[in-house]
């Protein structure tokens, strides 16, 4: 089986929703202008004493961001259902931990951001846990956030197949992932193209991409440079047939 960062994404999710007593909708900070227009996302924060599976799925439902506040755990086991619906966005703040064993079922349509301390963990990707979605989802990993696949560190600082360093910030889609800021080291060879399951690879303009293993670029593949250089440590980007955007 291929080890593809789509795995990664078929492999680390999140999502619930809650009415939480004395919580009430707050406008998100940072967004809009001070023109009064356009609309304001609202959300809430889940803590380490109502972040349940139920409080998360019901929050979800309610609000477009939900928080999971530091040290928060949650644990999905057999047959629980997780949905983050198209719009709405799941949040790990600093130690927040979320886990799927087996038999849990996730669908993911929005989107699951893990910021520093945070972690996403899968036990059993291969014997239980299924992931569905409809193309829309993603999960983005801050510096310091974590994905643990069957025991292995797939994505963290030090990952075994994304390291993030100090600074690399890394999103996965269905069949795309990004390099958004800092410097991202790919650690396994990768395939990109149509035959596969991630098809585009983009470098934001600033971000690097650090090679320690070829990239390997078929037909239907595109690696989105924005003016970026690919640094090739001991791996190099191979094109086979794919489009290379400088």
């Amino acid at each position: 089986m291929r080890k593809s960062i789509r795995i990664i994404l078929a492999i680390g999710v999140l999502a619930s929703v809650l009415l939480l007593s004395g919580c009430g909708k707050t406008p998100s900070l940072g967004s809009g202008g001070g023109d009064g227009g356009g609309y304001v996302p609202t959300q809430t924060t889940l803590t380490s004493e109502t972040a349940t599976t139920a409080n998360v799925q019901d929050a979800l439902n309610d609000y477009d961001i939900v928080n999971l506040e530091a040290a928060a755990e949650i644990e999905f086991t057999a047959d629980a259902v997780l949905t983050v619906p198209e719009g709405k966005t799941l949040v790990l703040k600093d130690e927040a931990i979320i886990t799927f064993n087996a038999g849990a079922n996730v669908t993911l349509n929005g989107d699951i951001v893990l910021e520093n301390g945070a972690r996403l963990i899968d036990t059993n990707p291969a014997g239980g846990t299924v992931w569905n979605g409809n193309g829309t989802g993603s999960i983005t990993y801050k510096p310091g956030s974590e994905s643990w696949v069957d025991g292995s560190k797939w994505v963290a600082e030090d990952g075994e197949v994304v390291a993030l360093g100090d600074d690399g910030v890394f999103k996965i889609e269905r069949t795309a992932y990004t390099i958004v800021e800092g410097t991202v080291t790919s650690k396994i060879a990768q395939n990109i193209g149509s035959d596969y399951d991630v098809q585009t690879v983009t470098i934001q303009s600033g971000a690097v991409l650090e090679l320690e293993a070829d990239l390997n670029i078929y037909a239907g593949g595109v690696l989105n440079k924005n003016g970026t250089t690919v640094v090739e440590t001991s791996g190099e980007v191979k094109n086979n047939g794919g489009t290379i955007n400088e």
